[in-house]
């Protein structure tokens, strides 16, 4: 009785197979979205928040990231909404920072949602 048949079934050792389950919360399907969620990329001008122009360089954008981020970080801003400000200035530089990120949101913006994308379809390989 104590050989195991390979590829059969056998309950871990302690667990009665008529015992239900543990429940998981990882089981649960989320229905609702959370309100605190943040905006769309498109829905934020990443230039404004970092306080450069729209044809700044990289380096112009690290520079303002840097002096906001010191400036707004929450352990030296006491204020209630310095933390928020804090990410959103650090979301921007994330895409502000990346050039193809960037691309894609300066597409957004300018109401082609698909300009910074390489076209899909066809791969260069035939159907034969």
């Amino acid at each position: 009785m104590g050989l195991a048949i390979r590829g059969a079934y056998q309950p871990r050792r302690g667990v009665s197979s008529a015992e239900p389950a543990a429940p998981s919360g990882r089981s649960k399907i989320r229905t609702e979205r959370s309100p605190a969620r943040m905006p769309a990329m498109n829905q934020k001008d990443y230039y404004a928040i970092l306080g450069v122009p729209r044809d700044a360089d990289k380096r112009e954008i690290q520079k303002a990231f840097q002096k906001k981020a010191r400036t707004l970080h929450p352990d030296i801003n006491k204020a209630p909404d310095a933390e928020e400000r804090f990410k959103e200035v650090s979301e921007a530089y994330a895409v502000l920072s990346d050039d193809q990120k960037r691309a894609r949101y300066d597409a957004m913006r300018s109401g082609s949602p698909f300009a910074g994308q390489p076209a899909a379809g066809r791969t260069g390989r035939s159907r034969r």
